[in-house]
Parts: structure tokens; sequence; C-alpha cells
């Protein structure tokens, strides 16, 4: 017999039963939990943006190990995304990543929009007795550290002389590419993590989803898949790239179902459980990771056993719909990469025409010096308006 949908009643949507932790044990090695070592534990962890955390859930040790093997293996994947949006993690700051450059050059794009070499380069090149040397450094005190090997190596060659004619430039690339790389064993396990924080903070225990257990510490089968064939979010805000992690209790079929979704794109479905005999229940939690607010949002479960099999078996992604999804976050990006490269721009003129008046800061510049100062100013800039025109 074909198993019908069951639609959730509307008064069960933003239900969130407070969180109680009776057994006062880590969801996750079962060690008794005490005011010295249990944990703040982030339900998306901070380093893709997550703020709200729950309390109870597991133990210091297992936050720590986990989140340096399981949250770290997805905010490395996560991490372009992270740092092209610039979003606002509450500790620490956004990360450069690897790119390529359109000639095949390892790049590192930069939080600030900019690109810097992944590695130095040293070229020698001599020809009818002349040595032509091109060194390119990341930073002024790196170039600096190769300048005294290149000396002992070239005699000829003064320590002063290679200063002078260094020239320092902080330039965007027009073209690069980055690979958007997203599952693995530690990112799955990052992702049923946060599945169970949500379980907890919506009042329910750990214990009663099975699946997830197995997975995580059983070495079970994984238990979710990619899923995108339809839309399950509904007051979805435009132009916000978020998180969203729902739980349903599905007392009819008996399942605990999860969905999560990361900067709108990634989307996964996960079945925690196939033997709740609970109340119905369905409480979740989103997070625009750029403005660090929580979004109010509704997502709306409704898997038949069929279909939860045919998300594990990536019958259920539709790659049109990733890249209509993926389509204006890019258009977003590109404009913000735009204007980061502009303000970055504006702050080599700046420095460039201080540098050449000899001026440590524009609070020292005099009445007279603004002709020259505007002057240099135009001259440098104008450079990068007319490279962005050619691209």
């Amino acid at each position: 017999m074909q198993d019908r949908k069951l639609a959730i009643p509307a008064n069960i949507h933003q239900v969130r039963i407070k969180s109680v932790n009776n057994g006062m044990q880590c969801a996750l090695c079962k060690t008794q939990l005490t005011g010295m070592n249990t944990s703040k534990e982030h339900i998306f962890p901070n380093a893709i943006g997550g703020r709200r955390t729950v309390r109870g859930f597991i133990c210091t040790h297992c936050n720590n190990n986990t989140g340096s093997k399981w949250d770290a293996k997805l905010a490395r994947q996560l991490r372009p995304l992270c740092t092209l949006l610039g979003i606002k993690r509450p500790r620490g700051s956004n990360q450069s990543f690897t790119v390529r450059g359109i000639d095949g050059t390892k790049l590192e794009y930069l939080p600030d929009g900019s690109m810097s070499l992944a590695k130095p380069i040293y070229r020698v090149k001599e020809s009818n007795g002349r040595v032509e040397i091109n060194v390119m450094a990341r930073t002024r005190e790196e170039l600096k550290g190769m300048i005294p090997g290149i000396v002992r190596r070239h005699p000829k060659l003064s320590q002063d002389m290679l200063l002078q004619t260094a020239t320092w430039s902080k330039e965007p690339s027009p073209w690069f590419g980055s690979e958007l790389e997203f599952g693995g064993v530690e990112t799955g396990k990052s992702i049923i993590k946060t599945c169970l924080a949500m379980v907890y903070s919506c009042g329910l225990k750990i214990d009663q989803c099975e699946h997830a257990k197995s997975y995580l510490f059983e070495g079970g089968e994984p238990c979710f898949g990619y899923f995108n064939t339809r839309d399950l979010v509904r007051n979805k805000p435009s132009q916000s790239y978020f998180h969203c992690v729902w739980i349903r209790g599905d007392s009819r079929r008996g399942h605990i179902v999860a969905y999560v979704e990361y900067f709108g794109f990634r989307k996964v479905v996960a079945c925690l459980s196939s033997t709740y005999s609970g109340k119905e229940f369905s409480c979740g939690y989103a997070i625009d990771p750029v403005t660090g607010k929580e979004l109010d949002i509704d997502v709306e479960i409704d898997f038949t056993p069929d279909e939860i099999r045919r998300v594990y078996a990536y019958e259920m992604v539709d790659h049109h719909n990733t890249l209509q999804d993926l389509e204006p976050m890019f258009e977003y990006i590109l404009e913000l990469d735009y204007q980061r490269a502009k303000h970055n721009a504006i702050d080599t003129a700046i420095k460039h025409a201080l540098s050449e008046l000899r001026l440590p800061s524009p609070n020292l510049l005099r009445v007279e010096d603004i002709p020259r100062f505007s002057s240099l100013f135009v001259e440098s800039f104008a450079e990068w308006v007319f490279r962005e025109r050619k691209n």
C-alpha cells in the first residue's frame, strides 16, 4: 500500500520545548556531565558563522575533539564561501583560501578581497653573462628575509639596491578558480552532530536517534543524503545565504527527520530515527551568517520512506536547481569582490601618494601638498579603473 503524505499541522511548526538534561551525560561519550566539564556547543560551528549554543549536550573533551576533526573539515570546505561572502563570526576572523589564477599560478584569496602568492617566487635567468633575477614575495618582511640569500649567491648585488628597486602592489586577479568541495566522513559527522544538537535543543533525548548514533559511534552507514528537488523553506528572505537546521518528529511513520542547509545551496536530509513513537513536533533554527541575525522561517519536512531511500541513493539531487541556487549568490559575491577591489585600489593610491610626498600620514598633508597629492592619487587609482574596464 502506498504511503500517503501527511501534512504538518500549522500549530506544531514553531513548537520549541525547553531543553532538559535529566541524565546529565555527554551525548557522544556518555561521560557524566558536571559544572567543570560541560561545554557550550555551537549548533552550527562558529567558523561558518554559527552563534546559538546548547549547554549540557556534550562534554568539553568531545567539543574540542569533534571541533578539531569533524567541524574543522566542514569549515575548510565552506571556507571560500565564508570569506567571499564576508560572514560575521562571534570569534576569530575569516581565513584566506587557495585559488588558481588564469595563468595557473597558485594564489591566496585574502579576506579583504586582495590576492597574495601562495608561496614566494624566485627565478634566475642567465644570458650572455647577464643575470636577471625576478623575485616575488608576499610581504615586505618576507622579501627582506629573502634578500640576504640572494646577495650571497650574487655578490655583485647589494641589499640596499634590491630594496630600493622593489615595488609593492596589492591587486586582485580578475579571473580565478576554486573548487567548492563538500562531503566526506568528517563533514558528514559534523552535519549529523548539528542535527543532534538541534534535537537536544528541541527537548528530546539523543538516545531516540538510533540511526545517528549508529553512524557516529558504531561505524554504521551514513543516515543522510543530499536533496534539492523541491524547496522546503517557507518565508525565505531574499538575498540571504543562510544556514538552517530543522527537525520533525513524525509519529505516524515513526521517523525523526532532519533538514540542513548551508549557505542556502548545500541541502541535506537525514533520517535520525525510524522508531519514534512520541508526539508530533517541528522545531529548528536559521541564521544569516553574513549579518549574524537569526531568521524567522518555516521548513516543511514531509518525506515518505521511499523518498528517504531515494535521498540516500542520491536520486533527489537536481544539478539545474543547484546552479539556480548558486547564480544569485555568485552575482552578489562578484559585486562584493568589486567593492573590495575598489577599496583596496583607493587605499593603494593613498599610500602611493603619501610615499611620493614622504609623508607617513594624510593628517600631515599641508595645503600646498594637496595638488601634488591629488595628482599622484588619480594617477595610481586610474590604473585600477582602466584595468577594470579591460576586464
